[in-house]
């Protein structure tokens, strides 16, 4: 069961490298997404290090989450825009070195802001998104989080225009954010969705809860994936192994995606 995901760290490793063996399991790296990382270049490497290393005994898939905290690739804020973009090369330039085939950023929307403009420059974003999967040839990943509804994010993939920049569809992510339903996520966006991030909630906070613990109908989100011409992979984003078996027995007694 390969297409399932799950996020190991350099100090979970051991564990995490256990029980991917054990259940068939791939690996998104998250270590890079963090500013404490990114910002100590011995920290950094040390971490990049360890991972040549280790993941060369491991034959599953590999994915990374590029940096999330504070990055808006369209700020107008130049010495912001710069600073954005060169995380976002770091991560792919990681994901190159370790072997990975995709990485995640988020979309960076503010669904706050209601200015026309500030959409118009957003949308802007995607030249940069174009010139980066070009560049690098991997798959670029972009995922909803504060978006409250998928058309922004469609309409940018329509300008990006290109088979290898694709959706994370981060379902908790919708129960907390969105005003639209899960179906119509599924609708809009469709078969660009080839990478799912999955956690429960309860509708107030990003909890990170196992599948089953929170208010998401898993069995909606069951029968949209069916719908997919695709089988995208899922990410199992929970905390720690406990909360991951929890999830994988959830998934597998209900027959929801990928165990239907």
């Amino acid at each position: 069961m390969n297409n399932i995901f799950i996020q190991p760290r350099v100090e979970t490793y051991t564990e995490y490298l256990n029980l991917a063996n054990t259940s068939g399991l791939s690996f998104e790296l998250g270590d890079f997404a963090s500013p404490a990382v990114l910002n100590d270049i011995t920290e950094y490497n040390y971490r990049k290090d360890f991972y040549k290393h280790h993941l060369k005994q491991f034959s599953s898939n590999i994915s990374l989450h590029g940096a999330f905290f504070d990055i808006i690739v369209a700020s107008t804020d130049l010495a912001i825009k710069r600073a954005s973009r060169e995380k976002v090369r770091i991560g792919l330039e990681t994901a190159k070195e370790l072997g990975a085939s995709s990485i995640v950023f988020h979309s960076g929307f503010n669904s706050i802001i209601k200015n026309p403009k500030y959409k118009d420059n957003w949308l802007q974003a995607a030249l940069f998104w174009s010139q980066m999967a070009n560049e690098y040839e991997l798959e670029i990943l972009l995922e909803n989080v504060w978006d409250l509804n998928p058309q922004n994010l469609s309409e940018l993939l329509t300008n990006i225009n290109l088979d290898n920049v694709n959706i994370c569809l981060d379902i908790a992510h919708i129960n907390v954010f969105s005003q639209e339903t899960i179906e119509n996520w599924f609708n809009v966006l469709g078969d660009k969705i080839t990478y799912i991030h999955y956690s429960d909630n309860k509708s107030d906070y990003d909890a990170h809860l196992a599948i089953g613990e929170g208010d998401i109908d898993w069995h909606i989100v069951n029968n949209c994936i069916k719908k997919l011409s695709h089988k995208p992979r899922v990410v199992l984003e929970v905390s720690g192994c406990a909360e991951i078996n929890k999830s994988l027995k959830y998934l597998t007694k209900n027959k929801i995606y990928p165990y239907n």
